[in-house]
């Protein structure tokens, strides 16, 4: 279990360094666009779509960190009105269905970047295509699924094991 918490630590760590950084270069270029228009009068060409561009990959990245953490917001209002085991049932069933909507998500990010790419779609003043977003949050969205997978499977392994329960429970609020 330590080798799997590793492994969604590890993951978490990579995607928020990649989140950080384009948040960074957001930042410097928001930056820059102000500056230019201020001093130059002019923005920075295509630095509207670029930010956009951007903001998608933050988030992309973001889910997966956020996941690996657990800090996402959990609405408990049904779990925490169960007894025992049926509470972590519950957790791990709710945690089960996510990670089959990360896997479609995956799969509709892939093929709909690979649509992008047939049909030469771009962006309206850099040209940037569209398709290697897809791809990447095809790509994001798998390691989400891999890390909701870990957490899916320590789930359902509290089940059975009284100390792993307690540490999936552990950042419950009742």
């Amino acid at each position: 279990m330590k080798t799997l918490d590793r492994i969604s630590a590890w993951i978490g760590n990579i995607c928020s360094y990649f989140s950080g950084g384009f948040i960074f270069i957001v930042m410097i270029m928001v930056a820059t666009d102000v500056f230019s228009r201020k001093v130059f009068n002019s923005p920075v060409r295509g630095g509207y779509e670029l930010c956009s561009l951007l903001m998608a990959l933050i988030v992309f990245f973001a889910i997966t960190y956020t996941q690996s953490t657990n800090s996402s917001v959990h609405v408990m209002l049904i779990i925490t009105r169960l007894k025992g085991k049926a509470r972590i049932l519950l957790w791990a069933a709710g945690l089960l269905a996510t990670t089959a909507t990360a896997v479609l998500f995956a799969y509709g990010c892939f093929v709909h970047g690979g649509l992008m790419r047939l049909v030469a779609t771009t962006t309206s003043v850099l040209f940037i295509p569209y398709s290697p977003f897809y791809y990447i949050g095809a790509f994001t969205f798998s390691l989400y699924t891999i890390v909701l997978a870990i957490h899916t499977f320590k789930s359902f392994v509290a089940l059975f094991d009284d100390r792993i329960a307690e540490e999936v429970t552990s950042n419950w609020v009742e």
